[in-house]
């Protein structure tokens, strides 16, 4: 956006498509620029958000660590910046868990520990900050002031943070369990867990009425939930005036991945509360950069990505060599909306961002495709798709282990078949998930009974 200046919102799409498509030494660069930067922005923390510990990342990071904005000082739009606030990225503080999260599903994806022992203490001091910027109130839930991202400046409890302590919270506790460290973090993280609070829910034809009130419950939450008429909000202050076209309440879904496409806690269905979020946002199609699609695949929505990713190419991919407009009036080339075709496409071929593997999981009626999509534990899945149905859908191993895999056809009979020798893996089944024991370096086809992948036609 300024020549010295790194946009994290404008760069997650080519994070995620790197990791879906398995190109991760792609994204080592930014990695290693925020690592190599956290002294100074553990430095600028301090000094401009009130002395408090751990890494505050500023959204417009300066190449070496600061959050000055092209050119301006700590007063004038500075990310991380108190002293700037209210302003689009003063208290923006979601960025540093972003970052923390996207190196997690690195190494969730590659295995590598010597990877997460190197990028490690960027998750550490991400989460050593949210905790610090958070405080537990009279009702025992977090609590902080912050930017609902751009949208809402200075707001009570912004969605986007919530999402963050849900998403960030145990990946943290995860990563210093396998490299044996931090304990008095993770048993502050521990804590923290069950102190999170529920997202601020609005009414469905008025996103300026919060119905959870606060002090507010889960209960109040699961009541306004079974009503099916509310949505997520920006914060709890949802009134506020709106600065961006930004979905803040499509946060929790992508990137953070904390509601999917099958998400009930305690009997609340909140992936009925993201699909009415999605149906209800505020911003279709408004930006080169929007997340629609990506959205809509997280959410098994098939026809929206079809249409979210039409729409969004022919309203901004103005220049022939594919590239876009930021506003659709051509005046200089944008990438990032290339980077979220491409994760959209990705995550409609295929997904196992919490750990359950979906092949074709989103991918529009009528639409041929195939490739080849990296998922956890180094492993891979090739999937072909002709006229909207699956015809392939294939897994490499790249680790031993137990796989749930959603079942391609519901309701009707698949069975899973070594690769090489076609044994019987799993027998015939029609449960809506099944356990899949794969060996690294084994490769395995999920298939019809009643259409086995080898009987199917295939060119030399």
């Amino acid at each position: 956006w300024y020549p010295a200046g790194y946009w994290l919102w404008n760069l997650r799409g080519q994070i995620a498509a790197n990791l879906s498509s398995g190109n991760f030494n792609n994204n080592i660069p930014i990695f290693s620029m925020y690592l190599n930067d956290l002294p100074a922005i553990e430095s600028w923390t301090s000094a401009q958000m009130g002395g408090k510990p751990g890494a505050c990342v500023p959204e417009t990071m300066r190449f070496n660590g600061n959050g000055y904005y092209n050119g301006g000082n700590n007063t004038q739009n500075a990310s991380c910046a108190t002293a700037s606030s209210p302003s689009y990225n003063a208290l923006n503080i979601a960025s540093g868990p972003e970052i923390a999260l996207d190196i997690w599903q690195q190494y969730q994806d590659t295995g590598s520990l010597s990877f997460l022992q190197q990028y490690y203490p960027v998750m550490e001091q991400a989460a050593t900050f949210l905790l610090a910027d958070q405080s537990v109130g009279s009702d025992g839930f977090l609590h902080a002031v912050a930017n609902a991202h751009e949208s809402q400046w200075a707001v009570t409890d912004p969605t986007d943070d919530i999402a963050a302590d849900q998403a960030l919270f145990p990946a943290v506790i995860s990563a210093a369990t396998l490299l044996n460290t931090d304990s008095a973090l993770v048993s502050q993280l521990k804590t923290a867990e069950n102190q999170i609070e529920p997202y601020a829910r609005v009414s469905q034809s008025n996103l300026s009425n919060l119905l959870n009130s606060q002090p507010t419950s889960v209960s109040a939450a699961a009541s306004a939930d079974a009503g099916g008429s509310d949505v997520i909000g920006d914060s709890y202050q949802p009134g506020a005036t709106i600065r961006n076209s930004e979905n803040i309440g499509m946060e929790p879904v992508w990137p953070y991945g904390v509601i999917g496409d099958s998400t009930t806690v305690n009997g609340d269905n909140l992936t009925a509360l993201a699909d009415r979020t999605y149906n209800s946002r505020p911003d279709v199609d408004a930006n080169d950069w929007s997340f629609d699609a990506v959205d809509a695949a997280r959410l098994d929505m098939g026809s929206q990505v079809s249409s979210d990713l039409v729409a969004n190419t022919e309203k901004y991919q103005t220049y022939i060599s594919g590239l876009a407009a930021y506003d659709s009036t051509p005046d200089e080339p944008y990438d990032e909306q290339q980077a979220n075709v491409a994760t959209a496409m990705d995550e409609a071929l295929a997904t196992d961002y919490d750990g359950t593997l979906r092949f074709a999981p989103a991918w529009p009626a009528g639409w041929n495709g195939s490739g080849t999509v990296s998922i956890q534990g180094g492993s891979k899945v090739d999937v072909q798709v002709e006229g909207g149905t699956i015809a392939t859908a294939a897994i490499q191993a790249g680790t031993t282990a137990t796989m749930t895999v959603r079942n391609p056809w519901p309701g009707q009979q698949a069975e899973v078949v070594n690769g090489s020798s076609g044994a019987v893996v799993v027998g015939a089944t029609t449960a809506s998930t099944f356990s899949v024991p794969v060996t690294a370096g084994s490769t395995y086809l999920v298939e019809q009974v009643s259409s086995p992948t080898t009987s199917l036609p295939f060119a030399q």
